[in-house]
């Protein structure tokens, strides 16, 4: 079982659900006791139901052209860091590395997930039309 931090929870708007396992007791006791800590955290805001995820907050990715590159994942990584680089996104680049390699990922679809999360996945721009026929 991994541990996740209330940093990670906070970006995982797109996950089907979390499993918090306990070692007895009342079960009322331990919900009560995980929803409020998940209100002091901003993650349950109105006590009742998920919000504050960081993606409300963040306006928009950068669009990264993955599309059509060797799809190694080392080089979408790659891609997609200098992508947010460029955008002035030093730290996001970094973040999102470090969870790719430091074992948040199982497998090369999850990590695609993380990468999405923090870039636009497009193909590349396809040539405009010049008007010009050429034989």
């Amino acid at each position: 079982m991994r541990k996740i931090e209330k940093e990670e929870l906070r970006i995982m708007y797109d996950w089907e659900g979390l499993v918090i396992q306990g070692c007895g007791g009342d079960l009322k006791e331990w919900v009560d006791g995980v929803n409020q800590m998940l209100e002091q955290e901003g993650i349950l805001p109105n006590g009742n139901r998920l919000g504050g995820f960081l993606h409300e907050s963040v306006t928009e990715k950068p669009n990264c052209a993955l599309i059509g590159e060797d799809g190694n994942i080392f080089n979408l990584m790659g891609i997609a860091v200098r992508t947010l680089r460029e955008n002035g996104l030093d730290d996001q680049g970094e973040e999102m590395e470090k969870r790719i390699t430091g074992g948040e990922c199982r497998n090369y679809y999850e990590a695609l997930n993380v990468i999405d999360q923090y870039v636009t996945i497009t193909g590349k721009e396809e040539p405009k039309f010049s008007g010009i026929k050429m034989e």
